[in-house]
């Protein structure tokens, strides 16, 4: 009868322990796996705010890199100058298209293709207008009774 009770109480003592290691397992692993797991949900928030961003009209950063932009904007310039072409971009600060720039975006296979419209404009047009205001200014009249 002492035997069995002993066994009983070892085995539970064992069980107890073999519980205890897997929970400090799990600890372990939840604690090894947190920083990348809140990598992650940043990364699902930034994925989010970018769609909300293009399905409001702006062109978001989390698909579009500025560096990548400004690299492209400055490569088409370049293109444009280097062949005989009478065409010059219009807006060469790459905030415009972030702000105000139009764009398409479709799949293609397992890539989202943003194709973003950059105006271009004949070089006669590209020197500064100057613009005037006018202030009319009431003169007076002999055939009215205002003066």
């Amino acid at each position: 009868m002492q035997r069995s009770s002993i066994e009983t109480i070892q085995s539970e003592i064992n069980e107890n322990k073999q519980d205890s290691l897997a929970r400090n397992a799990i600890i372990a692993k939840t604690t090894r796996l947190q920083p990348e797991l809140t990598f992650q949900m940043s990364e699902i928030e930034a994925l989010y705010t970018g769609v909300e961003l293009m399905r409001a009209g702006h062109l978001a950063q989390f698909f579009v890199s500025h560096e990548q932009f400004r690299n492209a904007l400055r490569d088409l310039h370049r293109s444009l100058q280097l062949k005989p072409s009478s065409l010059k971009i219009l807006f060469r600060d790459a905030s415009f298209y972030y702000r105000e720039g139009q764009f398409h975006v479709f799949r293609m296979g397992n890539y989202l293709v943003v194709n973003v419209q950059i105006p271009l404009t004949p070089l006669q047009l590209t020197h500064q207008l100057t613009a005037y205001y006018l202030q009319k200014i009431p003169l007076a009249s002999p055939r009215t009774t205002e003066h």
